[in-house]
């Protein structure tokens, strides 16, 4: 019988296998646990509830508390009502004030004693305006008739009177818070073409607007653009029908016409027209008044007479035939010193006109009754009254 051989297998390696035995159900131990706790805990957590159109549930896990939080939709629309919100409507008023005749400066023949010259020469020149800048300053806009030149031309032009002040004169204006002046009228060329450029550099030094029979005037203001056309026109015949009025009237019917494609919002026609000293509107200053109306005009204004006229308001839009004189270097002492501010206001809703107000302002053209201090006032008590009820009575 063969002996039996005896294997010794170290102490050492034992322990080795015994460790990694122990370390190998430890693992998988620790392994199982944490799949389970996974799966519990995404099943603890996650819900896929069936979605219908009539119920929707959106979850949304929280992680402190585990129960899921499910907002139901009652109802489901691929094509939702878009929802329209209403702005406020935009109000805006836009006040202009129109005044007469200004004759900034004197005829030569004149003589000096007493003249406009000479009160400029003792004043400045806010003094002339002065008396008027409470309203003329607040309102948006101010037009007057410039009836003379601003030259240091000595060529006069072959007629009876022939008005002009030094370039300086148009700070007058700047002063005054007249921001507009119309040209088209009998004294723009008193010292020729030399004058009439010597003007417009003076008001386009200073960034007052001007326009006139060759110069269309549109102005944006408050998001309001305002057009104005000009016409110097008068004839010995009375008869609307003739060439020469049709003639003008088709171009006032031009002239608005291009206001139009302009996009402007209100369109002012100014004339110089009518008999002087004359306290009554002309036929023909109605007709052409009214055919401008007729053809898109909203406001007309006038002078020329030196007195005031009567006011129209014709299909919603108004007429103002003469505006008479107001700050009138021509004269040292008229007879008749009325005049007026005429003030209209404009309303808009969202960019469309809606509304036109407008006031007279009786003044006087001169602070003194006695003589001309070239300086107008605005009139109050009985003689505002006086005049107003003047003007009532014309129309």
């Amino acid at each position: 019988m063969k002996n039996k051989k005896r294997i010794n297998i170290p102490f050492i390696f034992i322990l080795t296998i015994i460790t990694i035995a122990i370390v190998s159900v430890f693992c998988f131990h620790t392994i199982s646990q944490s799949t389970t706790h996974a799966v519990q805990t995404m099943d603890s957590y996650i819900e896929i509830p069936e979605i219908t159109k009539e119920n929707l549930a959106i979850e949304q896990i929280n992680s402190i508390n585990s129960e899921p939080i499910i907002v139901e939709l009652d109802s489901i629309t691929t094509d939702p009502t878009p929802v329209i919100i209403e702005s406020a409507p935009v109000s805006t008023d836009l006040t202009i004030s129109a005044i007469g005749d200004c004759t900034l400066g004197s005829d030569v023949n004149l003589g000096y004693a007493n003249s406009f010259n000479s009160y400029y020469d003792k004043n400045s020149p806010d003094y002339f305006f002065s008396n008027v800048y409470s309203v003329l300053g607040q309102d948006d806009y101010t037009i007057a008739n410039l009836e003379g030149t601003f030259t240091s031309s000595n060529n006069p032009s072959q007629k009876k009177f022939r008005f002009k002040g030094p370039e300086k004169y148009a700070d007058i204006l700047t002063a005054g818070s007249i921001e507009a002046v119309n040209l088209s009228n009998n004294h723009f060329k008193d010292y020729g073409e030399t004058g009439y450029e010597d003007t417009k550099a003076a008001l386009e030094k200073r960034g007052i607007d001007f326009f006139d029979y060759d110069n269309v005037l549109v102005k944006q203001i408050k998001g309001i653009k305002i057009g104005l056309i000009s016409f110097s026109e008068w004839s010995s015949t009375a008869d609307m029908q003739s060439s020469y009025w049709k003639n003008i009237k088709k171009e006032v019917k031009d002239k608005l016409k291009q206001l139009d494609e302009q996009g402007v919002d209100i369109k002012i026609v100014t004339f110089h027209w009518g008999l002087e000293r004359a306290y009554v509107q002309n036929a023909e200053q109605v007709s052409l008044a009214h055919y401008a109306i007729d053809n898109g005009a909203d406001l007309v204004l006038g002078h020329h007479p030196h007195v005031l006229q009567g006011i129209e308001k014709y299909k919603d839009k108004l007429i103002c035939y003469s505006l008479g004189n107001f700050c009138f270097g021509g004269n040292t002492n008229p007879p008749d010193k009325d005049s007026m501010i005429f003030q209209v206001t404009f309303s808009f809703v969202d960019g469309i006109q809606k509304e036109m107000n407008y006031e007279i302002i009786p003044v006087s053209i001169s602070s003194s009754k006695n003589k001309n201090d070239f300086k107008p006032i605005i009139l109050t008590g009985k003689e505002k009254e006086r005049v107003l009820n003047k003007i009532d009575f014309i129309n």
